[in-house]
């Protein structure tokens, strides 16, 4: 039990912080050249 909800939290962070990241480089994709990752996070 301890170990599946301890995974669901990892997953949940994981998720939580790879939008928080996509969320920026799609705000700083207008400044720099990084068009190949801001697709991937539309």
């Amino acid at each position: 039990m301890t170990n599946c909800s301890y995974t669901f939290v990892c997953i949940l962070q994981f998720l939580f912080l790879f939008l928080y990241n996509c969320h920026a480089a799609f705000r700083s994709a207008l400044a720099s050249p990084v068009w190949g990752y801001s697709r991937l996070c539309d």
